[in-house]
């Protein structure tokens, strides 16, 4: 389902309240549940590419800065990934961690614990396929050759460095990004200006 803007809409950057913005995350978690299943792994695939898209930019940015301090360095390559949400937003795909969000339509009791387990299950798998399409291109294109190989190198050290947090640690970890995204995601709520919702 696509949303139809006015001009009116990129124009104006009025913004909306608190009670406004809570009505339109309402709107915003029935949407996510009520889709059919198709629309919903088709964006979920599409967020999943778009996750990929950002981690190559990510990649990108931080590859030889070395000499860069560790937090100039992690602030760069957080500005290039979130060009992936930017992505999101705009083309409405569906992203497990903002996809979190539909459990407003449980606490409003308009959908079944069972439906919004099974919603979160469908853009799961969806963003996981949308990640190894990614994957998929990024092999066949050979980009982990970049820079004399320091990219592919590059991408693999934060891999492992993913892989050698305990289960507790990948956790919480994941909660903290959860909470990052919900409110980015939140926040896009303050307007019907898909402009102003990027920024």
């Amino acid at each position: 389902m696509t949303t139809a803007y006015s001009d009116h809409d990129f124009v104006s950057v009025k913004g909306f309240s608190a009670a406004e913005m809570m009505s339109e995350a309402e709107r915003y978690a029935l949407k996510k549940i009520s889709k059919r299943s198709g629309a919903t792994i088709s964006l979920a695939i599409l967020a999943g590419a778009f996750i990929g898209l950002a981690f190559l930019f990510y990649t990108t940015v931080t590859t030889g800065n070395e000499s860069t301090s560790w937090g100039l360095n992690r602030l760069a390559g957080g500005l290039a990934f979130s060009m992936g949400l930017i992505l999101i937003v705009i083309f409405e795909g569906e992203l497990f961690t903002s996809t979190v969000l539909s459990s407003i339509s449980w606490a409003n009791n308009q959908v079944g614990i069972g439906k919004l387990f099974m919603t979160w299950t469908k853009v799961y798998f969806g963003n996981f396929l949308g990640a190894m399409l990614i994957l998929l291109l990024v092999t066949g294109a050979g980009l982990y050759q970049l820079d004399g190989g320091s990219w592919g190198l590059n991408a693999l050290n934060i891999a492992q460095h993913k892989l050698h947090h305990t289960w507790l640690e990948a956790f919480t970890l994941g909660v903290l990004c959860n909470i990052l995204v919900c409110t980015a995601i939140w926040l896009t709520f303050c307007s019907a200006n898909p402009v102003v919702k990027a920024s």
